[in-house]
């Protein structure tokens, strides 16, 4: 605070300018962020749907088709497959809702000094520098827990993907085998 009084007005009004793009950023990637989350959940809600009934149609008379040990090899190997992608939702759904900490303007900070007769516009700005400073702190910590949480979501998704891929072509192989 003290730093910024003793700049001139426009490096005062610049800083304060700055520090609200950067803010009106955060906020952005905080909307880009929760959108994607969102949609990450969606589309893997549809692929353990897909998932469950592909397995139901691989698996179909499995009776007649397959040993024991390699049902209760595949059930194993769906149950983890299924695990994997509820962690990826998971993931997606605490990157939806990470706002505990999330920083937003106090208007009574703002009303505080307007009532102050004595404070001028410089000490509005300052104030207003020193505020949006610290919603860009807190909020640039908020977005980086969301990107790591989708980061954990979509790896945790491709490695689902390829697990059910493998188990699709081992479960393909076993059943054309049998036939021949």
């Amino acid at each position: 605070e003290d730093i910024l009084d003793q700049k001139d007005q426009a490096t005062v009004t610049a800083i304060d300018k700055l520090l609200i793009n950067l803010v009106e950023q955060e906020n952005e990637t905080t909307a880009l962020l929760e959108q994607k989350a969102s949609t990450q959940m969606g589309c893997i809600s549809i692929v353990i749907a897909i998932l469950l009934a592909t397995l139901g149609l691989f698996l179909k008379d499995s009776p007649l088709r397959f040993t024991t040990k390699q049902k209760k090899s595949f059930l194993i190997l769906s149950c983890i497959i299924i695990s994997i992608f509820i962690f990826s939702m998971y993931w997606s759904y605490k990157a939806f809702v990470v706002r505990e900490d999330y920083a937003v303007y106090n208007i009574n900070d703002l009303f505080k000094i307007i009532e102050d007769k004595e404070a001028g516009f410089k000490i509005y700005q300052i104030s207003n520098i020193l505020e949006n400073y610290q919603i860009f702190i807190v909020n640039s910590q908020v977005n980086d827990a969301k990107a790591n949480a989708l980061l954990l979501a979509a790896k945790s998704f491709i490695s689902g993907i390829i697990l059910f891929s493998v188990l699709s072509l081992g479960i393909m192989v076993l059943r054309n085998k049998k036939e021949v």
